[in-house]
């Protein structure tokens, strides 16, 4: 890690970068699979959210969503409205 080689950020933390990383949700907008399944391994489908301000694609607008097939339902239903809910303490009747 290039913190571990920064003279002046290598003792500032007392936790390595991953740690901090893991402690964040994650924009799940992709157009590729593995960069989902990756996050998702990284992190875990809960803390993951589909949010962007430029959510499709002009040749497939589904490409998004097709990013997320390989998801069971409950961790894309988490993705797609689950996880903002909870996070931002949504009540849905």
């Amino acid at each position: 890690s290039c913190v571990l080689h920064d003279g002046v950020m290598h003792n500032r933390f007392p936790h390595p970068p991953s740690y901090y990383l893991r402690k964040i949700y994650y924009d799940a907008l992709s157009y590729h699979e593995p960069g989902v399944a990756c996050t998702a391994k990284f992190v875990g489908t809960d803390q993951m959210m589909f949010g962007t301000d430029h959510p499709f694609s002009i040749s497939d607008p589904f490409a998004n969503y097709k990013a997320l097939e390989f998801l069971d339902a409950s961790a894309k239903d988490g993705i797609l409205h689950e996880n903002a809910k909870s996070i931002l303490k949504i009540l849905m009747k």
